[in-house]
């Protein structure tokens, strides 16, 4: 068509199977609302794990790399001080970035946030930075820090001894075969 102005969309959709019965055609087809609520694929093919951290899909164990402690200093409500009480779980800077803080405030909520930075001032006495405020966290409170995860299989393996678990596709080869030579 040398001019599209005069085209009107009918319908929208795709060709599912097509034979001939006689001289006519008999196409079936489906359309593209039908089409879009279609079950694709879950999860993409990556090396990173797309498990949510002590999630039902995850299965890590909360518990066992949790830590109570008391908070010790508040210094902006995203900063706060806390020290660590309890068996020892292998807390470093490292491990406690992405990792869960819990401190249930005075008028009994809960409050969760992620922890996006961690600095060790001295003995058990850890600066968490916290993904957002929490308004009404005061000293005293006892709080509950979980190590965090960077979603990496070595991680899984030897920190939480979940790699059955591993979301990810771990053994994706670093070489490009198509932009280097096969030897």
């Amino acid at each position: 068509h040398a001019d599209t102005a005069d085209i009107v969309m009918e319908w929208t959709g795709r060709l599912l199977n097509c034979t001939w019965k006689g001289p006519d055609i008999e196409m079936s087809c489906e359309s593209l609302s039908t089409a879009l609520t279609a079950i694709g694929l879950r999860r993409k093919y990556q090396r990173g794990c797309p498990h949510t951290l002590y999630g039902k899909a995850c299965r890590a164990s909360r518990l066992a790399h949790t830590e109570n402690g008391t908070v010790t200093t508040v210094n902006n409500r995203l900063d706060v001080n806390v020290t660590l009480s309890g068996a020892e779980t292998g807390f470093t800077e490292a491990r406690l970035i992405g990792g869960v803080f819990r401190v249930t405030v005075d008028s009994g909520i809960t409050e969760i946030r992620a922890i996006t930075g961690a600095t060790l001032i001295g003995g058990r006495q850890w600066r968490l930075t916290l993904m957002s405020q929490i308004p009404e966290i005061r000293t005293g409170l006892a709080v509950s820090v979980s190590k965090g995860c960077p979603h990496t299989f070595d991680a899984c393996r030897d920190t939480f001894q979940n790699a059955a678990n591993y979301g990810g596709c771990a053994n994706i080869p670093e070489k490009n075969p198509f932009t280097n030579n096969q030897f």
